[in-house]
């Protein structure tokens, strides 16, 4: 038997599309008159809600950024770095620079992967091309240890991760000084004389990133500051940078075996320390992981990590109050139009 459509149904249901289009255009329409009917009102609720917003937002991106410091690395859970205690006159000195001779110690220790010591020259340093002819100061030069690209995670555009120092006079740099001495050429192979002495471009960094508590325009390898030192007599008895217990000099990071006892670490370099300057030394060295270089001092300073945290609190509160103060507004104005 033939049933006949029910006509009034399916007329409903093919409006059902229509009808919802046409509630939702009056409720724009709603919000638009109302919006236009109180001008004022709504300047003040929705500036109100849109500066909150945008300042909390920007504070907690700020706060995101200053907590992000050198978790780029892989490996930043493990790696260390090392600082030396001293107790002068009944007074807590700290510095963030030890000897040479630690990164030696170190890395006979089966719990320590490895050691990469990093000395920096002062702010100002010359860089020029061979020939002289664009001469650039104000540089950051660092020379590092071998392991130094093992360690760290630092983007190479180009060159031979494994082979960028094959001889003292190697120099990586960074794209900004890449172009800033040679243009848009290509740089590998090129010269760039420093501390009047001609070094070979082996490879080229992307700009350390913001968020790095390391920034290099150029780096060298440690063996050219060696022979630098030896070349100049060293440190009295001490010819060696692996031998100069003197100078506090080199920053030193240490990467250790997922699971190991840092503290264990720091004391065992204290007493490796002292047995070598024998007995005479009230030093002491400590380990500090690398996510908390940048808001922790050294001397556990946690004046940086303290600001940090308030911003936080403040960016929140920011958020919750603009949010409430929105809410009620348009409660209160509610009320009055019914």
């Amino acid at each position: 038997m033939f049933v006949p459509p029910i006509w009034g149904e399916t007329a409903l249901s093919k409006s059902e599309p229509s009808k919802k289009h046409f509630m939702l255009k009056n409720y724009f329409k709603s919000a638009w008159r109302n919006l236009i009917g109180n001008k004022f009102y709504s300047t003040i609720n929705i500036s109100g809600l849109a500066v909150g917003l945008a300042t909390g937002i920007m504070l907690l991106l700020w706060v995101q950024n200053e907590k992000s410091y050198d978790k780029f690395h892989e490996h930043y859970a493990d790696i260390y770095k090392l600082s030396a205690h001293f107790n002068q006159d009944g007074k807590e000195t700290t510095w963030t620079d030890v000897p040479g001779p630690l990164a030696v110690y170190a890395a006979t220790f089966p719990e320590v992967k490895s050691v990469v010591r990093i000395e920096t020259e002062s702010s100002g340093q010359v860089l020029s091309d061979k020939e002289s002819r664009n001469i650039f100061a104000n540089n950051n030069v660092a020379f590092v240890d071998n392991g130094f690209f093992s360690m760290f995670d630092f983007h190479l555009i180009s060159g031979d991760r494994t082979s960028l120092f094959p001889n003292n006079n190697s120099m990586v740099i960074t794209q900004s000084t890449a172009k800033k001495l040679y243009g848009n050429m290509e740089v590998l192979g090129k010269i760039v004389q420093y501390y009047g002495s001609s070094f070979t471009v082996t490879g080229v960094l992307a700009d350390f990133p913001e968020n790095s508590s390391q920034q290099y325009d150029a780096i060298v390898p440690m063996d050219f500051c060696a022979a630098q030192f030896t070349a100049r007599g060293g440190n009295g008895d001490w010819k060696t940078i692996d031998t100069d217990l003197g100078n506090f000099t080199f920053y030193t990071y240490v990467q250790l075996q997922p699971g190991a006892d840092y503290s264990k670490i720091g004391n065992a370099l204290t007493e490796a320390y002292k047995k070598a300057r024998n007995g005479e030394s009230n030093s002491r060295f400590e380990l500090q992981n690398l996510a908390s270089v940048h808001l922790i001092g050294a001397d556990g300073n946690t004046s940086a990590l303290r600001m940090v945290q308030i911003f936080l609190l403040i960016s929140i509160l920011l958020l919750l109050i603009a949010g409430i103060n929105y809410v009620n507004l348009s409660t209160a104005r509610s009320s009055i139009r019914a």
